[in-house]
């Protein structure tokens, strides 16, 4: 099972009859398809991609809370809160936030 996974727990002990490599539909990548150094951010590159200026709040509020500027504002006080565990609503594992951060951008 991976960090993320929606399988049905009925659905996976039929799955652990199947063989490695037996799902046609996996969305596990082969070993051939890794780097050679077991590092995948070493070799990837990112394309610079210009952002979008951030809506003015006074003239459109509603276009700021939606713009990628407002939501980044706004998680990092949560997942400042969070990482004190001070949220009510969220709990933070470090251990897993590579896991969670390479699973996003993949």
């Amino acid at each position: 099972m991976g960090l993320f996974s929606r399988k049905d727990k009925k659905s996976s002990a039929a799955d652990a009859d199947k063989g490695p490599g037996s799902d046609a539909g996996s969305i596990h990548k082969s070993p051939a398809s890794k780097p050679m150094n077991g590092n995948p951010s070493a070799n990837a590159s990112l394309p610079h991609v210009p952002l979008p200026r951030a809506p003015d709040p006074a003239l459109n509020p509603a276009a700021y809370l939606r713009s990628i500027y407002a939501v980044r504002e706004r998680s990092k006080y949560v997942f400042e809160l969070a990482k004190r565990n001070k949220s009510k609503h969220f709990d933070v594992d470090m251990t897993k936030f590579a896991d969670t951060a390479r699973f996003v951008v993949s």
